[in-house]
């Protein structure tokens, strides 16, 4: 699909506007907005251009944005050729580790991005381990993982809907009706978290609580 000119215009307007309001607050020089401009006018030789540029900036802020922005844009190779500038900044960073990390799981780099994110914690850093634990069929190591995201971030639903299927396949009974709380999305309704709940219920040997359920 082609953007006519006068889209175009229209974008460079809204953009000039946000960034004359929010030049006081930006600390980034705009990065991410003008990126997803230029990636709306499809100027993919301007954004591969500002990758090479952004993995020189010493700001762990400002590196972070252009990691999240390889992801984003799917940049993840060019992300990667460039980071031999940025290594020091991203390395310092829990956070920048993780989202590296994922960034070389999506460039099917598998050992590496176990590498980056094997002796950190945070929820991200267990989600994508247990990913790798879970492609590998160690399910009670994948299942441990989503477990300690769970606990670091219980809205992590990524985790979730990992973590409660392996409950299953691991017969881990007990903990399905805990992770069934947690269900956040709203494409899951009452009706189905019940019949859920009801099936780990019966494993559970809970005959009765699962009959009266059924009938609801």
């Amino acid at each position: 699909m082609t953007i006519s000119p006068s889209s175009v215009r229209g974008i460079e307007k809204d953009f000039e506007q946000c960034e004359f309001y929010n030049s006081s607050y930006a600390q980034n020089e705009h990065f991410w907005p003008i990126m997803l401009r230029e990636m709306k006018k499809k100027n993919f030789k301007f954004i591969d251009n500002e990758l090479l540029k952004g993995s020189n900036s010493e700001s762990d802020e400002f590196i972070r944005q252009w990691l999240k922005i390889g992801l984003y844009l799917n940049k993840e190779n060019e992300v990667l050729k460039n980071l031999g500038n940025a290594a020091e900044t991203v390395y310092k960073s829990k956070k920048n580790r993780e989202i590296l990390g994922l960034i070389y799981y999506r460039a099917n780099n598998k050992d590496e991005a176990l590498s980056v994110v094997e002796d950190l914690d945070g929820p991200n850093a267990e989600n994508l381990k247990g990913t790798l634990a879970l492609e590998k069929q160690e399910y009670e190591v994948a299942y441990g993982h989503f477990k300690l995201a769970l606990h670091k971030k219980p809205d992590s639903q990524n985790a979730l809907e990992r973590a409660l299927p392996l409950s299953w396949l691991l017969g881990q009974w007990h903990e399905g009706p805990e992770l069934i709380e947690m269900i956040s999305n709203l494409s899951v309704g009452p009706k189905e978290k019940l019949t859920l709940d009801t099936a780990y219920r019966i494993q559970l040997g809970q005959h009765q609580r699962a009959n009266m359920q059924l009938k609801i």
